[in-house]
C-alpha cells in the first residue's frame, strides 16, 4: 500500500507527494549519493543455467533516496561505494529534478531471466529507482529506453538491458516482490512502469499524475468514469417528488467518495483533491504548495491499526504509513515526517556535496532529532 502523486501540471508548482504504507518496520534512511557513483544489480539467487551478468552502471546525476541497507541496519557514512545487494532506494530524486518510486502491486509478473538476450545485461526490479533516478532527468528520455528496452534494443546509451525479478521463480505466475514505480520530472511529466503478464507496462500518466496499488494502472484510470458526479460544491436545497429538504452540511457533493484505505479509494480521493485545488493553487506560494501537498499524504496516510489482513502463521498483519515525503522538484528540497512525530524533516540539497569522489552520506531516521 502506498499512495504517490504529483500536483497538477498546468499550475506549475512541481511538488509530488508519496506515502509509505507497509507492514514490517524497516530501518529506513536517508542517503545522498554523489555523481560517478558505481553501482551493480542484484543477480540471480539460484540460477538453473548460466544467467547473464548483472548491470554494473555510474551515476550519471547525484540524487537523495529514502530506503533500507539489505541488512536492516547500519549508516553508511563511511562507504565510498554502493551496489545492489547492499541497499535499496524506495524513493529517490535527483540533481535534476527527476524523481522515481516504488509501490507494492501484487500480481506483478516479471520477465523470465531466460528469455533475456545473450548480450544483454540483467537488471532487477528492486534496482530501478537508483538506475533511473543516476541516469536520467527527463521522463521522455526515460520513456524512450523503455520502450527500446521492451523491445530488446540497446537504450540510448548503447546498453541493452532485461529486467527481471530475484524473488520470482522460475515459470510462475506472480512474484513475491511485486513492484511498479512512477517517475516525474522537472516539466511536470509522470510516467507509469508495471510488469503484467511477463511484460513490460509503460503509461504515460502526466494526465493525472495519481498512482496507487493494485489493480494496474490502467484499470484505475478507466475507474474514474464511475464518479462522473463527483463535485466539490454543495447544493443547498432540493426537491423529490412534492418534498423540500435542505444539505445537511458542506461537503454533500462528494459523498460517493470513499474513505477508506483501499488503494482504490485512494486514488480517486487523490486525483479529487488535485482537481479542486487547481485554481488556488496557480497564486499559491511555493511553500504553501508542499504544505498542500503534506495534507494530500495526510488525508490517504493508513493509520495504526486501521487496516490489516490475517495470515493462519503470524495472525492479523496491520499495514501503516511508516513515513511520507514531499519532494520540490524546483528548489530540490525534500520533507519527510514519520508516524511517530508530528514535526518534519527538511532536507536540502544544498547542505550535501554530490560531485564526483564525494563519500555517500546516511541518517538513519531513528538517528534524526524529530523534535526540530
Amino acid at each position: 500500500m502506498c499512495t504517490e502523486f504529483i500536483l497538477p501540471k498546468s499550475t506549475n508548482k512541481r511538488i509530488s507527494g508519496r506515502t509509505l504504507d507497509f507492514v514490517k518496520d524497516f530501518k529506513w534512511q536517508q542517503v545522498a549519493i554523489p555523481i560517478n557513483t558505481p553501482f551493480e544489480a542484484h543477480q540471480l539467487i539460484t540460477p538453473a543455467e548460466k544467467p547473464n551478468d548483472p548491470l554494473k552502471w555510474q551515476a550519471k546525476y547525484g540524487f537523495i533516496a529514502i530506503g533500507i541497507h539489505q541488512d536492516d541496519a547500519l549508516s553508511l557514512n563511511e562507504c565510498s561505494s554502493i551496489n545492489g545487494t547492499d541497499y535499496l532506494a524506495i524513493d529517490a530524486i535527483n540533481t535534476q529534478g527527476f524523481s522515481a518510486a516504488l509501490l507494492w502491486l501484487p500480481g506483478s509478473q516479471y520477465p523470465e531471466p531466460t528469455d533475456a538476450p545473450a548480450d544483454s545485461y540483467l537488471l532487477a526490479s528492486a534496482d530501478i529507482v537508483a538506475w533511473a533516478v543516476s541516469s536520467y532527468k527527463l521522463v521522455s528520455d526515460l520513456k524512450s529506453d523503455l520502450e527500446r528496452i521492451k523491445c530488446g534494443e540497446p537504450i540510448s546509451n548503447g546498453t541493452k538491458l532485461h529486467f527481471w525479478d530475484p524473488e520470482q521463480p522460475t515459470n510462475t505466475s506472480s512474484s513475491s516482490f511485486p513492484l511498479h514505480f512512477q517517475f516525474h520530472d522537472k516539466k511536470g511529466n509522470s510516467l507509469v512502469l508495471e510488469f503484467e503478464d511477463g511484460e513490460i507496462s509503460i503509461t504515460d500518466n502526466s494526465d493525472l499524475g495519481v498512482m496507487t496499488n493494485e489493480p494496474f494502472i490502467g484499470w484505475h484510470r478507466t475507474n474514474l468514469s464511475n464518479y462522473m458526479g463527483v463535485t466539490n460544491t454543495t447544493p443547498l436545497t432540493r426537491e423529490v417528488l412534492d418534498f423540500s429538504f435542505q444539505s445537511s452540511g458542506q461537503g454533500g457533493g462528494g459523498l460517493s467518495l470513499s474513505a477508506s484505505p483501499l488503494p482504490s479509494s485512494r486514488f480517486i480521493r487523490t486525483v479529487f483533491h488535485l482537481e479542486y485545488s487547481q485554481d488556488w493553487l496557480y497564486s499559491a506560494t511555493n511553500s504553501e504548495a508542499i504544505s498542500h501537498a503534506a495534507q494530500i499524504n495526510g488525508n490517504v496516510a493508513v493509520l495504526q491499526q486501521e487496516s490489516g489482513e490475517y495470515d493462519k502463521a503470524n495472525g492479523v498483519k496491520r499495514t501503516y504509513t511508516q513515513w511520507n515525503v514531499v519532494r520540490d522538484h524546483h528548489y530540490l528540497t525534500l520533507h519527510i515526517r514519520i508516524y511517530g512525530s508530528i514535526n518534519v524533516w527538511k532536507i536540502d540539497f544544498k547542505d550535501f556535496d554530490l560531485q564526483q569522489g564525494a563519500l555517500l552520506h546516511a541518517t538513519l531516521f531513528t538517528e534524526h532529532d524529530w523534535s526540530d
